[in-house]
């Protein structure tokens, strides 16, 4: 025991030697990461990736937390390729970390937000609730941080949790649907508000309470070859099938439609767990047979802040805040995709009918979608 104990004392006396004493250092907790890329050879910029400017505007005034790596695509010290190869990537791909990547070009002369950036040597940057709380660079080629992988390691591990939810592709979706071990999965949509409200809320709040969770993974469905589609000049179409609609506009439609159906987000006949033409952000727990994936492989479901009152509805001069529309109803409690809801301690388990007070929807149904949230992760991925 004593000689464990010596052990982890030795392995943090280098951190008190960096830009805080070790009794002030403490983790930021950011629970996503991703598996994305991380079986990619390691070369050029990889491993990390690359937001513009305004996006780095917008994560900070967001108050997100987040690792930043700034880095010059064009002029950069011929080191960058030992440290980005032998230091960085490791430790990134065996925590499955996300890094966000803004080009040096993109930020000269323009707000740091504190950041010490150099034309030509790597600086990342840990930034809580949208603030920078650590920096470190590699201009020092004979630093600790720069040569040793292990000490690398050490210093974000003591600054930077380690995620408990994960980006996945569609490719690496499909083969945990391929598979046999049970999983967990959130289809969401980074560029919607609604869509993403999930993702940026209720769930950061769970996972933070969970000190060791099986992990959970997520779809963003905004990409090409889901909801989007491109033509031969590469530009990029949304679905949509109004009147007036382009064909590629049609064609993302239709492949938005068919992916729906596949993965059981759509309601039908033998995939009870869907609703409607199927919306997002849904949460599935899925026990795979090895090629399905709607129907009875999905045996935990739950689709948030879709509901609306008629207080809600556009166009409608009313006061009404009684719940219209929402997947929460008494006949859908009756499912077996339901069944961890029906046997936990929510109070309000149906939310059809009643009402709900507030001027802001997402406000006003927090409440209720939290404990159903909660009630659901506990059962599928909590510890």
């Amino acid at each position: 025991m004593k000689k464990c104990a010596f052990a982890f004392f030795a392995m943090l006396l280098p951190l008190a030697g960096c830009e805080n004493a070790i009794d002030e250092i403490a983790p930021v907790d950011i629970p996503f990461g991703t598996r994305i890329g991380m079986d990619e050879q390691v070369k050029g910029e990889s491993h990390m990736t690359e937001i513009s400017y305004e996006k780095l505007s917008s994560l900070v005034a967001d108050k997100e937390s987040f690792v930043l790596m700034v880095h010059s695509t064009t002029n950069f010290c011929s080191c960058y390729t030992a440290w980005h190869r032998d230091v960085y990537a490791p430790y990134v791909k065996a925590r499955g970390m996300l890094v966000y990547f803004v080009d040096y070009q993109n930020i000269e002369g323009k707000e740091n937000y504190g950041l010490s950036v150099l034309p030509n040597h790597e600086t990342i940057g840990i930034f809580e609730k949208g603030v920078l709380k650590y920096q470190q660079s590699n201009s020092d080629q004979k630093d600790e941080w720069t040569t040793s992988p292990s000490y690398f390691a050490e210093w974000m591990d003591a600054r930077v949790s380690k995620p408990k939810a994960f980006y996945v592709n569609l490719e690496q979706l499909d083969a945990l649907y391929g598979g046999r071990s049970e999983f967990t999965v959130l289809f969401t949509r980074s560029s919607c508000p609604d869509c993403a409200y999930l993702a940026h809320n209720d769930l950061p709040k769970y996972l933070l309470t969970q000190a060791n969770p099986a992990p959970l993974y997520l779809l963003d469905c905004d990409v090409v070859g889901i909801r989007y589609v491109v033509d031969e000049n590469g530009k990029t179409y949304g679905p949509s099938n109004a009147d007036g609609a382009s064909a590629k506009q049609l064609e993302a439609y239709a492949q938005w439609s068919s992916f729906k159906q596949e993965y059981g987000l759509a309601y039908s006949e033998d995939n009870p767990a869907g609703w409607n033409s199927g919306y997002v952000p849904t949460i599935y727990h899925v026990n795979p047979d090895g090629s399905s994936k709607r129907g009875g492989v999905i045996d935990g479901a739950g689709v948030f802040y879709n509901d609306s009152r008629f207080y809600d509805q556009k166009g409608w001069d009313v006061d009404d805040k009684t719940v219209a529309s929402t997947y929460f109803t008494a006949d859908r409690l009756q499912l077996d995709a339901l069944q961890y809801l029906r046997e936990s301690s929510v109070q309000c388990k149906v939310l059809d009918g009643i009402t709900i007070e507030g001027d802001n929807r997402h406000d006003a149904f927090a409440p209720y979608h939290y404990a159903i949230l909660k009630a659901l992760l506990d059962w599928s991925i909590g510890n």
